[in-house]
């Protein structure tokens, strides 16, 4: 329940702040910001934003159903890559000056470096995402748990002996060994691993 409820909550700010900019705004630092801010945002938007928006949306969820032969072979392509790639076309021919993500030039890339700023805000960074994403590898591997104990006990009809239970993850293991691939991620100035 903790580790549900935990990822419930990171899903609200996300979407908080996601809201802020399908409106076409900004988004502010903290869940309670996006939150009061939303009346404000409702009040002032683009309609363009909202209406790239809802087509990536729509497209989200029709790419995998289109029906037919070119439907079989578009439905190759996955629909995240289908939606972004369509709804940034029609924005950059409809809405070209509708606020895109700005992208770093591949020209600047630096080697690793210490972070600066304060101690705390650092440690603070830090134990935030160690602890997100213990929580989402923890809950990834107790959602296989279950799918491994739902197929053991309903065998396909080939089988009519239901299959022995399937071992239990480890999940200090799984801590550990993540542990591992974020201190060496970090040394070589990678991102932290999930």
């Amino acid at each position: 329940a903790i580790v549900h409820g935990t990822l419930a909550g990171i899903g609200v700010a996300i979407a908080l702040a996601q809201l802020h900019i399908v409106l076409g705004g900004s988004p502010r630092s903290s869940a309670l910001g996006n939150a009061l801010a939303l009346p404000d945002q409702f009040e002032h938007f683009s309609p363009a934003a909202p209406a790239i928006g809802a087509l990536t949306i729509i497209l989200l969820v029709l790419w995998p159903r289109l029906p037919g032969r070119a439907g079989a072979g578009l439905g190759r392509l996955p629909a995240a890559l289908a939606a972004v790639a369509i709804a940034t076309a029609v924005a950059a021919a409809v809405a070209p000056g509708i606020a895109r993500v700005e992208l770093p030039s591949w020209r600047s890339h630096a080697l690793p470096e210490m972070p600066h700023g304060p101690v705390t805000a650092l440690a603070t960074a830090v134990f935030t995402v160690m602890l997100v994403a213990s929580l989402e590898s923890l809950l990834a591997a107790v959602a296989v748990d279950k799918l491994a104990a739902d197929r053991a006990a309903a065998p396909p009809k080939d089988r009519p002996a239901p299959t022995p239970p399937a071992k239990r993850s480890d999940l200090d293991r799984e801590l550990r060994a993540q542990g591992v691939a974020n201190s060496l991620s970090g040394l070589l100035g990678g991102l932290p691993v999930s």
